[in-house]
């Protein structure tokens, strides 16, 4: 049934509203057109008609518009729009990619001077690259997720920091977990009277 209401569809003929709008690109464009119209207002184009005021944007890059539904599923199927969409949302990974590795390496051209403390992220864990959950901070100074230093250890990396390569004390990560059990056991063993 879809497939022949799409047929259907591709037999109409596309009908320009009027003679004065721009004509389309031949390099089809994949951001959307705008125009000026009556001095401050923006005018978006269908990306497939290019019809004014179209409303709709392309639910995969959210970057052209269509006038309709039907509009949007002909350029998606039939006018090339898709391989648009899928090269744009590739290169937007491939720059969170590189984003993402700069940020590793610590090798960014501009480095916000509050963010990175030689090369180091402060908020984020450098082994997994997100938020530490029940952070671990080292003698050196430098903060892991204590699950993350803990699968370090298991693999074979247990004797220094994986960024400054410091040697680090047996268990660095547990150590604060327990002198604080140690701590809580003198306060119990001093409110018993046993000292």
């Amino acid at each position: 049934m879809k497939k022949a209401a799409i047929g259907g569809l591709l037999n109409k003929p596309m009908e320009r509203k009027s003679e004065d709008e721009p004509k389309k690109p031949s390099n089809n464009c994949s951001t959307t057109k705008t125009g000026k119209k009556n001095g401050n207002e923006v005018v978006h184009l269908c990306g497939l008609c290019e019809s004014r005021n179209a409303t709709m944007l392309c639910t995969a890059c959210r970057m052209t518009r269509y006038c309709d539904r039907r509009c949007q599923i002909l350029a998606w199927k039939k006018g090339g729009h898709k391989e648009e969409c899928q090269a744009l949302l590739q290169s937007g990974a491939e720059e969170a990619q590189r984003t993402r590795s700069t940020n590793v390496t610590g090798c960014a051209e501009e480095e916000p001077a509050d963010a990175f403390s030689d090369g180091v992220s402060k908020t984020n864990c450098m082994i997994c690259l997100a938020p530490p959950v029940d952070p671990s901070k080292l003698p050196c100074g430098h903060e892991f997720c204590s699950s993350c230093v803990a699968d370090l250890r298991t693999h074979g990396v247990q004797q220094a920091c994986p960024l400054c390569r410091e040697a680090l004390p047996p268990s660095a990560e547990r150590l604060y977990e327990q002198a604080m059990r140690l701590y809580v056991q003198i306060l119990r063993q001093v409110s018993r009277g046993m000292f």
